[in-house]
C-alpha cells in the first residue's frame, strides 16, 4: 500500500467514525412519518428521535464511492497521470457539483401555520420538485463537510508528492538547519584533509 493510499484509508476512517459518533437522527410526527430532525452526537440523543437510516445510507454510500476511486487512482504503480493535490481538487469540485444538482429538497410544509418545511429526500435540481424549496440546513451541512474533506486532502497529499526518482529538499527550517550544519561539517573535513595534505608534502 503507497502512502497515498494509507493517506485514503486513514481519511476514510476518520469520516466513518465522525458519522458514526454524530448520526442523523429523525423524529416521528403525528401521522407516523419519519421526517429528518438533526445530527446528534449517539451520547446525547434528545428523546423521541430515531437513527435516520435513509441519510446515514447516502453519506456512507457517498464516503465510500469516494475513498475507492482515491484508492484506486492514488495506488497505481506508475503514479497517477496527474499531481495528487489537483486530483484532490477536481474530486472535490466533482462532490460540490454532485451535491448541488441532487440537492436535498422539502416536502411541502407540514403545518402551513407555522411554515414548518421538513427534509423530503435528494432529487435532481432541474427536476420534478425543482418547484418546492431547497432543505438549507442539510445543504449547507452537505457543503461545507464536502469543503473541508477535499481542503484536508489537498494538504495531506502535498508535501511528499513528488515526482518518481526526485528527491525532497527539507521541509520546515529545522530540516534546512540540519542539511546547512551537514554541509558545514563536509566543508570542515574538506578542509583538514586538504590541510593535512599538504603537512604530508612539507615533510617529506
Amino acid at each position: 500500500m503507497s502512502r497515498l493510499q494509507k493517506i485514503v484509508v486513514f481519511g476514510a476512517l476518520c469520516n466513518a467514525v465522525l458519522l458514526l459518533l454524530f448520526p442523523p437522527y429523525d423524529v416521528v410526527a403525528i401521522d407516523r412519518r419519519q421526517l429528518f430532525d438533526s445530527f446528534y452526537p449517539v451520547f446525547a440523543v434528545p428523546p423521541g428521535r430515531i437513527l435516520g437510516l435513509y441519510l446515514l445510507f447516502h453519506v456512507f454510500a457517498g464516503l465510500m464511492l469516494n475513498a475507492v476511486l482515491a484508492w484506486l487512482v492514488l495506488g497505481r504503480d506508475a503514479g497517477p497521470s496527474m499531481s495528487p493535490r489537483l486530483f484532490v481538487a477536481l474530486l472535490g469540485a466533482a462532490n460540490l457539483a454532485i451535491v448541488l444538482l441532487f440537492a436535498p429538497f422539502e416536502i411541502f410544509p407540514y403545518l402551513p401555520a407555522t411554515k414548518l418545511g421538513t427534509f423530503d429526500g435528494f432529487h435532481f435540481l432541474f427536476g420534478e420538485r425543482a418547484g418546492r424549496d431547497l432543505y438549507v440546513p442539510l445543504l449547507t451541512l452537505e457543503l461545507i463537510y464536502v469543503t473541508l474533506n477535499a481542503l484536508a486532502f489537498w494538504l495531506l497529499v502535498g508535501p511528499r508528492a513528488r515526482a518518481p526518482g526526485y528527491a525532497p529538499g527539507p521541509q520546515t527550517m529545522l530540516d534546512e538547519a540540519g542539511v546547512l550544519i551537514e554541509r558545514a561539517r563536509e566543508e570542515l573535513a574538506a578542509r583538514e584533509q586538504q590541510a593535512s595534505g599538504k603537512d604530508e608534502g612539507k615533510s617529506s
